[in-house]
């Protein structure tokens, strides 16, 4: 399978910000050529109908959504004879990171694109958020493309300012809309594996039991650690673990605190314990990915 690379110096904003656009005017592919990319992909449909396959799964377009596809996930649009308009948006997240988003938004980020590889899961590994509306992430969109093309003073600062408004928007529509394992039917069992999911989300701080998880999703302890690692792909202790630290990591994105308090904040009781954990998870140990370079310090 054909690997597309965006980094290698075809878009020299991904070396210096982490950030590149590419717009495809009426683009047309009859053929499926599946491909990956070395990037973290936002695929913007603006019009036209066709297919997306993500994956192993393929989803119906009819422009309005954008498409999260991660590193190493084989993607591919199929058109018709009319074509597409698509946006793509590329984001190197190996090596920097997104603009900060207020705390009701950093909350769900991760649910579409996590802070780290380390933390791709079975729902968030391939994302669609389905707008009912594009309008205003297009205009957003189109604003790091032009910001980035056009190249005037203060350009890169400014598609930061635009990527973090457009990331805005993709939070607040999950957030009206919800998000759902694609392709997979709503069945009994999978709703209540969603209640459980969406507590640990937004309690991931809390210390909590198995026994109070199953009671809440009407379940036995066992069943629910079974089904819910085949739901998410990830027991419930990881999945609790992957909150905390990608809480932590958003957080030493633009605060000043001390480790330990970013630590105890994001339910961590023992400060040795969280930068074993973060280095495992992670690679880096928490001070030095503070230290890595930050997209929204750029031209500032």
């Amino acid at each position: 399978m054909k690997l597309v690379t965006k980094q290698q110096g075809e878009f020299d904003s991904l070396e210096t910000i982490g950030l590149a656009a590419e717009y495809f005017p009426h683009y047309v592919n009859p053929v499926p050529a599946p491909h990956l990319v070395d990037v973290v992909l936002l695929s913007l449909i603006c019009s036209g109908s066709g297919r997306h396959v993500m994956g192993d799964r393929v989803f119906v377009e009819n422009g309005q959504s954008v498409a999260v596809t991660h590193y190493g996930e084989p993607h591919t649009i199929i058109t018709d004879e009319n074509g597409m308009d698509i946006l793509n948006i590329y984001l190197d997240l190996k090596h920097f990171t997104l603009p900060p988003l207020s705390p009701e938004l950093s909350r769900v980020l991760p649910l579409f694109i996590p802070v780290h590889p380390a933390f791709y899961n079975n729902l968030n590994r391939l994302v669609r958020i389905e707008f009912d509306n594009i309008e205003i992430p297009a205009s957003l969109a189109f604003g790091i493309e032009r910001e980035l093309r056009e190249r005037q003073p203060g350009c890169l600062a400014a598609a930061l300012d635009y990527l973090r408004l457009f990331l805005g928007e993709c939070c607040r529509q999950i957030i009206r809309t919800g998000i759902a394992v694609p392709g997979a039917a709503a069945t009994p069992s999978m709703l209540r594996l969603e209640k459980v999911r969406q507590h640990l989300e937004a309690h991931c701080t809390e210390y909590f039991t198995l026994d109070t998880l199953a009671a809440m999703a009407g379940l036995s302890k066992n069943y629910l650690c079974r089904a819910f690692r085949q739901y998410t792909g990830q027991t419930v202790f990881e999945y609790i673990i992957g909150q905390r630290i990608q809480q932590s990591m958003l957080i030493m994105r633009h605060s000043d605190d001390k480790l330990f308090a970013i630590a105890w904040r994001c339910g961590f009781r023992d400060l040795s314990y969280f930068n074993r954990t973060f280095k495992r998870l992670t690679g880096v140990s928490p001070a030095v990915y503070r230290r890595q370079p930050a997209q929204s310090a750029i031209e500032k």
